[in-house]
């Protein structure tokens, strides 16, 4: 838990950065890939080590990746990154559930402001903002 919550901070800031300026700083990958690594470093430690939980917390990650790639740069790489740093600190199931629920609560956001006419269908919306949102709710969910 206390990993998540210092991913969970990195992403806010990196939340606020992403609607100024629409990037992800190294540093903020960096750091939650810190977390990642104290979090599997004391689960092998502490003999609790799961291999597949690890390799399916990327998981979600490397689609965004594939997305990025595959929409040419409709979600940015950072915005893959830095849930594949992530995902190790939060665990698979936060970390799938947290990325779903982010897109659907940016798909809601979207729709609305497509409706009421704020904003164009070629319009960008930073999503580290949406993920971060999934993420939190998919941490409280599980307290």
């Amino acid at each position: 838990m206390f990993f998540g919550i210092g991913v969970l901070l990195i992403m806010i800031i990196s939340s606020i950065g992403d609607i100024r300026s629409r990037e992800v700083l190294l540093w903020e990958i960096l750091g939650c890939l810190g977390m990642s690594f104290a979090r599997v470093a004391l689960s092998i430690y502490g003999n609790s080590f799961d291999a597949s939980d690890i390799l399916m917390s990327l998981m979600p990650g490397a689609f965004l990746l594939l997305l990025a790639y595959v929409s040419g740069h409709g979600v940015g790489y950072g915005d893959g990154l830095l849930l594949i740093a992530a995902g190790p600190a939060l665990g698979s199931n936060i970390t799938v559930m947290g990325m779903i629920a982010g897109i659907f609560a940016c798909g809601i956001v979207s729709g609305f402001l497509l409706v009421f006419k704020k904003v164009g269908r070629k319009a960008r919306m930073p999503f580290v903002p949406f993920m971060t949102f999934g993420l939190g709710v998919m941490m409280l969910a599980q307290v």
